[in-house]
């Protein structure tokens, strides 16, 4: 009569040994894969600011201005039809310091002069992070001091909304852009973000303010 083969199990001590192993290289490998995540959001990121900024320069090339101010997650005019333009909410500050009355003036100036779109895919897409850009056209103060009234220098910025702590350390440390730093909770860069309050957000400078 033949026996049966009785199948060994394994001990306690070698299942813990395993599950040790296992939390070992998790430990070593996760951090580094998020690590890589970040990198190429970041990547992505800086590509994104390189394509604004060339969008922007085209706009004032053919308009003779900047768009003006908007709101967050909106396109000023850079990825949308010539037909879109009238349905865009400029701030009227942003306008008056480019010498318009009001919005009225600047879109017809516009759309006598318009040449776009200037962007593949509008501006109010989502970053990498899943937030929204935020087109900020930033004139001086009344002071002229050159500076608005966070403190940071005249131009024109992109803020990126929705970054994650670790990716915005990046951005500051990697961008080839200015990194809008003015006063206070501006002075390193990142900033805690208004639009999703559990992130931060970065802004980046691509034009200087030519009036």
């Amino acid at each position: 009569m033949k026996m049966k083969k009785v199948k060994k199990a394994f001990t306690l001590v070698e299942l813990l040994v395993v599950i040790a192993i296992i939390a070992i290289l998790a430990a070593i490998v996760v951090p580094k894969a998020f690590t890589a995540i970040e990198k190429s959001k970041v990547s992505r990121t800086l590509s994104d600011m390189k394509a604004f900024k060339t969008a922007v320069l085209q706009f004032y090339a053919d308009v003779g201005f900047f768009p003006g101010d908007v709101g967050e997650g909106t396109d000023p005019g850079l990825g949308c039809g010539k037909d879109d333009l009238s349905n865009i909410q400029y701030k009227v500050e942003s306008l008056r310091a480019m010498g318009f009355a009001n919005q009225a003036e600047f879109l017809k100036k516009v759309d006598d002069e318009w040449q776009g779109p200037y962007l593949d895919v509008p501006l109010s897409k989502k970053t990498a992070w899943g937030g929204v850009y935020d087109y900020e056209c930033w004139p001086p103060t009344s002071d002229n001091t050159n500076n608005n009234s966070n403190g940071i220098e005249a131009g024109i910025y992109i803020t990126i909304h929705g970054v994650t702590e670790k990716g915005a350390e990046q951005l500051v440390k990697q961008s080839p852009f200015e990194v809008g730093k003015g006063k206070g909770k501006y002075s390193d860069g990142i900033q805690d973000d208004d639009v999703s309050p559990d992130k931060k957000k970065v802004t980046l400078k691509i034009a200087d303010w030519p009036y």
